[in-house]
């Protein structure tokens, strides 16, 4: 599992980087902040999809979900990258680390050995 979520926040690192560049690059070229929009790059992939879940969110869902879906949409595509990179690894620390395995670790570790 560890090795898992450590690929999912290579992954979205490196998709935060890119993304962050190109927005860099593109903000050079016209001279102001230049940022990506989430929705962008979705509309680009699954054009379908992205005006399906407009549609849905327009007919079934109340005002403040679906203000709170278009105020997320025009979000940098940084933000949920790092987070989601952020968040992996995270949890890839902590699949990892010998307190998940049941073993006390840090400063108390000796504590716990002497009791047994």
């Amino acid at each position: 599992m560890r090795f898992v979520l450590s690929v999912i926040a290579l992954v979205a690192l490196v998709a935060a980087i890119a993304t962050g560049l190109l927005d860099a690059v593109r903000s050079v070229a016209v001279g102001g902040v230049a940022l990506t929009p989430i929705a962008s790059p979705w509309v680009a992939a699954a054009p379908s999809s992205y005006h399906v879940t407009i549609a849905a969110l327009a007919a079934g869902a109340p005002g403040f979900v679906a203000a709170g879906f278009a105020w997320l949409m025009a979000q940098p595509v940084i933000v949920p990258s790092a987070a989601i990179a952020l968040a992996a690894y995270l949890a890839a620390v902590r699949a990892g680390s010998s307190a998940a395995r049941g073993r006390p670790a840090g400063r108390s570790a000796w504590l716990h050995q002497s009791r047994r």
